[in-house]
């Protein structure tokens, strides 16, 4: 589905769009997964094929938001791409691949296929073993065991060992659950469903059946402050040579524990992956299929000789846009776009504030009055005349009279009033201050 034609110059719905998404959610409806279960993937951007809606939500999802990028042959929805090899494969019938008949399914026979793509042709086809196989023929029939056969006797079709340990990781990756909940949740599904059924009851067991689908990684050693790492000719060092930090920590055991490592994934291998799956085949091929003979091609821009180009763009003072807005105002004096000069900028600071627009005045001006009165009349727990502001004046190197003493103590200040004082302020307060209604009631 091509999202260009989802909202015309208008910002209105386009009838094309309209009409081919009506086309789209008819073709869908009639699978027989929507027409057993009622639901079908929503495609829009943001379920992006991961939730299983009714007809109507989706129908709503797509009507608002369009369909995810790039999503022109509609995998989960019936439809298949061909995998074309040369002109002899074009009068071929279609090779359909196994998808999710439901949010607990997956593909996970298709996956174990494609995990192992490479290696197929050393398997038999009928499953027959004439020899012992070796570790990865043995690693491909152990998965593709836990992906067909079924979670119980009697189970719904789809479910196996490997669907269920691919659906707990996924709710644990997507809900952020730590391992031990991840094990309280299994060992509650295993003892819920019948006896001698084949679900796991942990999460090394999930961990255990999901990890002959994963990608090979490499664990190696890093320097703790990132100057080397211990691969090749530097694998056998014990420190670092830069700056001379113990490769492993101090644990007294046999086993050597790194302080820091790092994971390598290996670039040829995920590149097999793309190119061992049908799905993902065919995009990445498709920069040597799609070419014009005979056509010369565009030359390519590196980012200097872009920069070059662009180097000029709103260099000028004004860019006509229609109307009298692009002309500039002469405000106060000279020509800009500001109707108003603000009376902060004749604070001398004000020109230094990183946050101009995030100051809160009126707190600021409470919390600077505040502070003053606490530290004048030296209220305990809320001035700011304590020991710690006194031992950080030799520092400063201001007030040497307020230094503390060698006994501890620090000498009265001059701007700490005394009873006297206090008294006589407190009596200005009460008869010569004139509060609002209401605001000092509690004098």
């Amino acid at each position: 589905m091509d999202n260009e034609r989802f909202y015309s110059s208008s910002g209105c719905l386009t009838r094309e769009f309209a009409a081919e998404l009506t086309e789209f959610v008819n073709f869908a409806t009639n699978q027989a997964i929507c027409l057993e279960s009622g639901k079908l993937f929503c495609p829009c951007p943001s379920c992006d094929n991961n939730k299983f809606l009714s007809k109507d939500v989706v129908w709503l999802h797509l009507y608002r938001d369009g369909f995810r990028a790039n999503y022109k042959v509609w995998y989960y929805h019936g439809k298949n791409d061909s995998y074309h090899v040369g002109s002899s494969s074009q009068n071929e019938p279609e090779r359909v691949e196994e998808f999710r008949t439901g949010e607990e399914n997956v593909g996970t026979v298709q996956m174990v296929h494609d995990s192992f793509m490479e290696n197929m042709h050393s398997f038999p086809e009928d499953g027959y073993r004439v020899e012992e196989p070796n570790l990865e023929a043995r690693r491909f029939f152990d998965m593709l065991d836990a992906s067909k056969n079924p979670l119980y006797e009697g189970c719904k079709e789809g479910h196996s060992p490997l669907s269920a340990a691919t659906r707990m990781m996924n709710i644990k990756m997507e809900h952020n659950l730590s391992e031990e909940c991840v094990d309280a949740f299994a060992d509650f599904v295993k003892d819920i469903l019948p006896e001698e059924n084949l679900s796991p009851a942990s999460y090394y067991e999930i961990e255990k059946l999901v990890s002959g689908l994963g990608l090979p990684y490499q664990m190696i050693d890093v320097c703790i402050n990132n100057c080397m790492i211990y691969w090749k000719s530097d694998a056998n060092y014990f420190a670092c040579r830069f700056c001379g930090e113990a490769r492993f920590q101090n644990t007294g055991g046999r086993v050597k524990v790194p302080i820091k490592c790092m994971w390598y994934l290996p670039f040829v291998d995920r590149l097999k992956r793309l190119y061992q799956s049908e799905r993902t085949a065919r995009p990445m091929r498709w920069h040597r299929e799609h070419t014009n003979q005979g056509e010369i091609a565009p030359p390519e821009l590196d980012g200097e000789n872009l920069l070059m180009q662009l180097r000029d763009f709103g260099a000028e003072k004004t860019t006509y846009c229609g109307g009298n807005g692009h002309l500039p105002v002469n405000g106060y004096g000279e020509y800009h776009n500001w109707y108003k000069k603000s009376i902060f900028w004749d604070l001398p600071y004000w020109k230094d504030h990183l946050l101009r627009h995030n100051l809160d005045v009126m707190h600021i001006e409470k919390n600077f009055f505040d502070n003053i009165m606490n530290t004048v009349l030296n209220v305990q727990g809320r001035t700011k005349d304590n020991l710690k502001s006194r031992l950080d004046l030799p520092t400063l190197c201001v007030h040497p009279r307020l230094h503390v003493l060698p006994n501890g103590k620090g000498p009265r200040p001059p701007f700490r009033l005394d009873g006297e004082a206090k008294n006589e302020f407190f009596h200005w307060i009460i008869h010569s201050v004139k509060f609002p209604d209401g605001y000092a009631s509690n004098l």
